[in-house]
């Protein structure tokens, strides 16, 4: 059994560690997980989980302020 569950980080916050689109890797907690988004997203982004589909989180930039 996997020690993380995917369904835990939807709504969660994390960062884009590759460029993401059809596919790429993001940070989530301490955890890096294979990421794909419906736009270009570069490296080092923040983004948001909005879902997923099987271990491959399904992500969109996180538009809102960061201090």
């Amino acid at each position: 059994k996997p020690m993380h569950n995917p369904e835990k980080v939807i709504g969660m916050n994390g960062y884009t560690k590759t460029a993401v689109h059809d596919s790429g890797s993001v940070q989530v907690g301490s955890e890096l997980y294979s990421a794909r988004s419906e736009k270009e997203i570069p490296a080092g982004k923040w983004v948001v989980v909005i879902g997923r589909r099987g271990f491959t989180l399904l992500i969109e930039e996180d538009k809102k302020p960061r201090r």
